[in-house]
């Protein structure tokens, strides 16, 4: 596994797999792709996961949380970032 994927994302599919958890957060297209495909695992993104707070009433703005992960570094397509903000009843 770890030559498909990253160490860390091996790393959580693995430990997805032992504790047959109901779903997995990754980002990474490719390590998604393999978690569903090769692992048959279901996969979420941290957009999704944010979402979800937001309805939950754990964070007030979808858009805010982002924001913040972006200054941090966190890479982000537009089109993932308008469906997020869009299901967080933001735009």
């Amino acid at each position: 596994m770890k030559t498909l994927l990253h160490s860390g994302e091996a790393s959580v599919v693995c430990l997805a797999q032992e504790l047959r958890a109901d779903f997995v957060l990754l980002d990474e297209r490719k390590a998604r792709r393999i978690a569903r495909t090769v692992y048959g695992l279901k996969v979420i993104g941290s957009a999704r996961l944010l979402v979800e707070a937001k309805r939950r009433g754990l964070i007030d703005k979808v858009g805010e949380a982002i924001k913040m992960m972006q200054d941090g570094g966190y890479w982000i397509s537009d089109a993932i970032l308008k469906e997020a903000l869009y299901q967080g009843g933001e735009k």
